[in-house]
């Protein structure tokens, strides 16, 4: 049985104001309304340096799966750093659920852009750098993703932050629609899934940089839509470790899927059969980093439509 890591999106079961933010709590020291930096992408996933407070340079996840309003900082590192815990909330993950402390307001640096006010949750992070080959000092979550617009070159390795006061999206043609933002924090779009007989299923799709697989379908959706026996071969289960404890998952191929003017034929798919956490009951679709990195997309959240073109 194959062992890899993943992050996938984490969903927290806290009050959204347990988290909440000031409208604008951000500053882009140029003219230019953005800041361009490049990226590490490692196993599928987006690394970007950020500083917190006044520390040295910390390597960070670009996860907009993370739906926690807070960012994620490793627990020894906050204790290095000298963030102080202000209390604690539970939070589900793929394998289980687990506790985190927060601290109330630290500042981030990115390059000329400065974002204070934020929430910071701690969890043992160093524990999964092993699995994931990498250095992961913290995971950027929504409470940073919210005010700005992205621009995501994977082929070139370069993140576009922008002010959305001043970006021009008139270039961009085929927007597509984010489904309740403001509800589910993390971006979701409508979307077909073609089953290996042809039946066509309408469903969400969660677009998540944070996690490194193609797609994956949750395992109510794999039940409710019959499709464990539905697909073109099914492999061994293989045994995952998530961020909350061991998955249970299956591999197989699907006809196809489209999103938009985005059509993908006959791709390769994880199907999720865990017991606990995120995807045991999670009845829909999503799509990770192998889908993204022969895409440039694009994620406008303040006026809530994301683009993907090659």
């Amino acid at each position: 049985m194959k062992k890899i890591f993943v992050f996938y999106f984490l969903l927290l079961f806290v009050l959204h104001s347990a988290f909440a933010q000031p409208d604008k709590d951000f500053r882009l020291h140029n003219k230019q309304h953005k800041v361009v930096i490049p990226f590490e992408l490692w196993n599928n996933h987006i690394y970007i340096k950020v500083r917190v407070n006044n520390s040295d340079s910390l390597c960070f996840l670009f996860d907009n799966g993370a739906a926690a309003s807070g960012i994620m900082v490793d627990s020894s590192m906050a204790s290095k750093i000298g963030l102080k815990e202000t209390g604690k909330i539970t939070a589900a993950m793929t394998g289980g659920n687990s506790d985190f402390l927060i601290t109330d307001s630290v500042s981030l640096t990115i390059g000329k852009l400065f974002i204070f006010k934020q929430k910071a949750a701690w969890f043992h992070l160093k524990e999964q750098e092993k699995d994931e080959g990498h250095k992961i000092d913290g995971i950027l979550g929504y409470s940073f993703f919210k005010y700005f617009v992205f621009e995501v070159d994977y082929l070139n390795k370069r993140l576009t932050i922008a002010d959305p006061h001043y970006y021009n999206d008139k270039k961009w043609a085929n927007k597509i629609p984010l489904v309740d933002l403001d509800k589910n924090r993390v971006p979701i779009v409508t979307g077909t899934l073609i089953s290996k007989k042809g039946k066509k299923i309408k469903s969400n799709f969660t677009m998540d940089t944070g996690h490194d697989e193609y797609i994956v379908l949750g395992k109510q959706f794999v039940i409710d839509n019959k499709l464990e026996n539905d697909t073109l071969r099914i492999q061994p289960k293989r045994d995952n470790a998530g961020l909350g404890g061991e998955t249970i998952h299956k591999s197989g191929v699907i006809k196809g899927f489209s999103i938009g003017a985005v059509k993908v034929q006959k791709s390769n798919a994880i199907f999720s059969f865990d017991n606990e956490g995120v995807y045991s009951n999670f009845n829909g679709v999503l799509l990770g980093g192998q889908f993204f990195k022969t895409h440039k997309l694009i994620l406008n959240y303040p006026k809530k439509y994301l683009v993907l073109t090659k």
